[in-house]
Order: C-alpha cells, then structure tokens, then sequence
C-alpha cells in the first residue's frame, strides 16, 4: 500500500490550489481518513499550504527537472493530479515517472500538441500499467462527457454537435501563458492539430472526418432553438471526443461546436471578439504588450467572487435529434476544472481500473463521473440532463 491515495502536484499555483482545497473538503476524504499530499518546488508555501489542508495532508518537494524527485513521488501515491503548467515544459518528467511506477495520472491541460506528443513516445504498450489522462478540465471533460451520453443513449448516431448557449468565465495567468508558449514555439504542430481530425488517435481506429469538426464564421440555425453561431473549441476537444470514441469501438463520425447567441448583432460581437484575441495572440508585439499590460500574470486568477458567478451552458444535440444538457454554476474554466479532475482522481483512487494507458474522462469516468459532478457542491455545481 502506498503512502498517499491522491498527490496534488503544482498545488501552490492557482489552479493547483483550487484542486486541494476541494479535496480536503470531500466528504470521501474526510470520512476516510485518507492521507494525500501538495507538491512542488517550494518548499515553504508547499508547507504552508498543507499545514492549512489540514493534519493528514503532506507536503512532497519536486521539481519538474528532477526526474528522480518525480519517480520517489509516484511511487508513494496511487494517483497524481498535475496542475502544473505550462505541461510542455512542466509535464514531460512527471508522466514519465507516473508511466514508470504505475501511477495514475490527470491532468488539467489543454495543450493538445504535447499530449500527442506524449502519446507517440515510442514505449512498449504494455509498459503503461497505469492509467494515463490528460485534458480532464474544462479542456475537455464536458464535451467528453456529453458525447459520451449521447453515445450511449443512440450508439447508431453519426453526429454531434455542442452547442454553446452562455458562457461566463475567465482566463488565468497560466492558462494565458500556456498559450502564449503553444503559439510561439509548436505554430506548426498547431496547424496540424487543427487540420487532422483523428490528431490524438495515434494507432487507433480513425472514427471522424474532418468536415465539420469545427465551426467558421457567422451562420443562422433554427433548431435547436433560433439564432446565430460561432467558433468554439472544438478543434481542441473533438479530438478528446474522438479518442473517446475510438476506444470505445464506436463509429462517430463528426463533432463540432457552436456558440449560439441569440441574435445577429450579438455574434457577431463575439466573433469580432474572436479575431481580435486571434491577432493579438499571433502578433508578437500586440501579444507583448497584451502579457505586459492587460492579461493576468501566472499565478493569478479570478476572484471567489469570479468563481461562484461564472457559468456555461452547453447542449449536444445528435443527427437524430437526442440531447444532453450540460449546465455549469460556476467558472467553468477554474471552480468547474478543480472539480471535474478532483472527481476523475477519486475514482481512479478507490475504483480498480480495467483498461490503462493514455485514455480519456469519459473512457475513465463514464456514469460514474456524471453521477458524481451531480452530487458535487452539494448538487449546486452542475446540472446534466439527458
């Protein structure tokens, strides 16, 4: 038996903090009596922080170059949730040493060119004794999820589409950060990720064409409800939905996203919006001066305030006309985040697991995921219907 159930790595930061405050909370730790650990680079606020978790939480010193320091941390935990970002730079070790001593592994990224990167390191398939899932945040566990109900309650539909009816979130000083790295250093792998619809099945069976994996420009719909729609995430998270899909064995074959806003003045606003944080973000001196003077720094993030009153609203709707409704009360981005991967972590910490390597939330959490995003915050956190 290991040391700890469940080690929060990069807890210190604003994401990371989120996570352990959650767990401390939980009612599955707290009744246990389960030992879990913070860890980081810094020794003190690592300290702090586990001294105000309260008295079974530990304090782990690892830094994310020291591979050795990373591997002694596996191999006393069950489970690693890693917050700690930019995962590019911060990642690589950590799945490494989690791959070597049999750890599970979740992360809250969204860098999708490094998670395929990680994939496709040439290691024996049976060496990954452990369940390895990245992308289990916002990016991109709801539409994971929702197409993974879809799925079950229609296994003959061809196609999804996630509408986004309101959204209100903000952007942390990592998360900006991350992408400020993914554009100026990965552009080109970038591109590749956006145009290659089956980009995180590497050796599986592709399930998904490229049309309509994504949304461009300005359009009117009626169903499911009037109104005009937008660019969203979804070059990002159907390639999450596909992977899920392919390891299931099933036959999707597009998933798109929208943003649906009811009226024309109104997307077009949004889609204004679009393009000016595009340009910003690939404009080296805009992005500059974005960084310097506008965005949140690393280690910065929305208020208490921020957190309770952000929200999303999300609908997928199938080819033959079945729904589900995915409603977050909260910032989606950071509030919903900490609670979506905390989640994915306990079940990985005390259901045995059937399958490992690089799976996805909804291949790992399923309907029990969905059951326990519903009783989180006491029933106030999320809303799922279908």
């Amino acid at each position: 038996m290991r040391e700890y159930k469940i080690t929060v790595y990069g807890a210190t930061g604003f994401t990371g903090g989120l996570v352990a405050k959650y767990l401390s909370q939980h009612h599955e730790i707290q009744k246990g009596n389960i030992t879990w650990a913070v860890a980081g680079r810094n020794k003190h606020n690592l300290q702090k922080l586990a001294a105000s978790l309260g008295e079974r939480v530990a304090a782990v010193l690892a830094d994310s170059s020291d591979l050795s320091a990373l591997e002694d941390m596996a191999a006393n935990t069950d489970v690693v949730i890693n917050c700690a970002g930019p995962f590019a730079l911060a990642g690589p070790n950590l799945i490494e040493a989690c791959i070597t001593k049999a750890t599970h592994y979740v992360d809250v990224t969204g860098e999708i060119t490094w998670v395929r990167k990680m994939m496709t390191i040439p290691r024996p398939t049976e060496s990954i004794r452990s369940v390895i899932c990245p992308m289990a945040g916002f990016d991109s566990t709801p539409a994971d999820l929702g197409s993974y109900l879809l799925r079950q309650s229609d296994p003959g539909l061809t196609d999804i589409t996630c509408y986004v009816k309101s959204f209100k979130g903000t952007a942390s000083g990592g998360t900006l950060e991350t992408i400020r790295q993914l554009i100026s250093n990965d552009r080109r792998e970038l591109v590749r990720s956006v145009l290659d619809a089956n980009y995180l099945c590497p050796n599986l069976k592709p399930v998904m064409s490229f049309k309509n994996s994504g949304s461009v420009g300005i359009w009117p719909v009626k169903k499911p409800e009037s109104g005009w729609t937008g660019p969203w995430m979804g070059s990002v998270n159907a390639r999450v939905v596909t992977r899920s899909a392919s390891l299931e064995g099933g036959a999707l074959h597009t998933y798109k996203e929208q943003k649906l806003s009811g009226n024309f003045l109104w997307a077009v606003l949004y889609f204004i919006g679009v393009l000016l944080l595009g340009v910003i973000m690939v404009v080296p001196p805009l992005r500059w001066l974005a960084f310097r003077f506008v965005f949140n720094k690393p280690g910065q993030g929305p208020s208490a305030k921020q957190l309770l009153n952000g929200y999303a609203d999300l609908l997928f709707v199938s080819n033959t006309g079945k729904t589900v409704q995915l409603t977050m009360h909260c910032d989606p981005g950071y509030k919903a985040t900490s609670i979506m991967v905390a989640e994915l972590a306990l079940i990985l910490a005390f259901t045995p697991q059937t399958q490992t390597g690089f799976m996805t939330p909804a291949t790992v959490g399923g309907d029990a995921l969905v059951e326990r995003l519903q009783k989180a915050e006491n029933g106030s956190a999320f809303t799922i219907k279908g």
